[in-house]
């Protein structure tokens, strides 16, 4: 997914801001919201009211259940993929640490 991003114009410093798990200053401010609900979902299994209210009134609802459908999709990959212990492809390094493919 960094190749993604770089070929997007993001740098290498944003890219390892959001690896860190954080919001690069440097973002859009919906892009900002966006890392925030997708970090809120995945770490709390839940939107605040007050940021439910937010990604409302900046994305619009059906830019929020796109944000919620394309995180939950990705989530659900990444399940099946750690308990079929599926392997990176070779020459690329887990970027969160570990093998890859499972816990």
């Amino acid at each position: 997914h960094e190749a993604v991003g770089r070929s997007l114009g993001l740098t290498e410093e944003e890219l390892l801001q959001l690896r860190a798990g954080t919001a690069p200053a440097t973002l859009a401010a919906d892009e900002q919201l966006a890392h925030r609900v997708c970090t809120l979902l995945l770490t709390e299994r839940a939107l605040p009211d007050s940021v439910f209210a937010e990604a409302i009134d900046v994305l619009g609802l059906a830019g929020l259940l796109e944000v919620v459908t394309l995180i939950g999709y990705y989530d659900t990959l990444d399940l099946i993929m750690s308990a079929a212990r599926t392997p990176l492809p070779d020459g690329v390094d887990a970027p969160f640490g570990g093998e890859g493919g499972g816990p």
